[in-house]
């Protein structure tokens, strides 16, 4: 016969009164029935761990759990901190692109390079004197208005049109055509500084003082609006337009004339 194991061999557990003598609890089993039991018993304690690790604050005594406020606060903190890091990211950006654009050695630089570079390798044609003078004539340009426009962009400054549809017509003289009779605004936030008549063409001249020491002067205009000391705002009408529609407008940064072209939108 096999020794092996029996899971089929019956027990009995008798459970008796020793009063009476009588029987109180019978239990019959087997093996399996035993191994099975244990195995549920082992399964039943191990759930009971986790349900009271899980949704008991028992879970809060273990290693590595947080708190439901401090992990609500972590993790928020964690979100402003990229938030943070995004901001500051794109603000180095912003100040890095300002101070590339705003950097006239550069422009300096790479403008007197290219033009010798030019005048070394082209040995077929020397440039001539009043070639060399109009580049540099061209690059001081370039750098006057460097110059006057860095305030304009540092402070976000914007110049509109002093008449809706006008162009520039002469921007040595600065003559502006605009339509008949159209009102004349100020280009720009600023105060009346002067207001005058001229006597041979029977037109006002207005002065305006602008922020970041700039000046603009007004020519041509009928029926001012506008006296000395008032304030006006950039939009705000000064008088109009002669029926010719032609006007005078110059804009001055601190003794030197500005180029009309590179500040009134187009």
């Amino acid at each position: 016969m096999s020794k092996g194991l029996k899971t089929r061999k019956r027990y009995r557990l008798v459970f008796v009164n020793d009063n009476t003598l009588n029987n109180v609890w019978t239990l019959r089993l087997t093996r399996a029935r035993v191994w099975a039991l244990t195995a549920v018993c082992v399964a039943a304690i191990a759930a009971l761990v986790v349900c009271v690790v899980v949704w008991s604050p028992v879970s809060y005594l273990l290693p590595g759990y947080m708190r439901p406020e401090q992990r609500r606060t972590t993790v928020d903190n964690t979100l402003r901190l990229d938030s943070l890091l995004a901001s500051a990211e794109d603000q180095r950006l912003y100040i890095s692109n300002i101070i590339s654009v705003l950097s006239a050695d550069s422009v300096q630089i790479a403008g007197t390079d290219e033009v010798n570079n030019s005048e070394m390798t082209d040995t077929l044609m020397v440039a001539t004197a009043g070639e060399r003078a109009f580049v540099e004539n061209w690059l001081q340009r370039e750098r006057d208005n460097l110059s006057v426009l860095t305030p304009i962009v540092a402070e976000g400054m914007m110049f509109r049109s002093p008449a809706a549809g006008a162009t520039v017509a002469d921007n040595e003289r600065g003559e502006v055509i605009a339509s008949r009779n159209a009102p004349v605004v100020a280009i720009q936030d600023g105060m009346v500084v002067d207001v005058r008549v001229d006597a041979q063409t029977a037109r006002t001249a207005i002065v305006l003082q602008h922020a970041n020491d700039f000046i603009s002067v007004y020519g041509g205009i009928e029926q001012p609006v506008v006296a000395p000391g008032m304030r006006v705002v950039s939009g705000q009408a000064i008088g109009r337009a002669g029926t010719d529609g032609r006007l005078q407008l110059a804009v001055w940064h601190q003794g030197r004339s500005v180029d009309l072209t590179q500040l009134l939108p187009r």
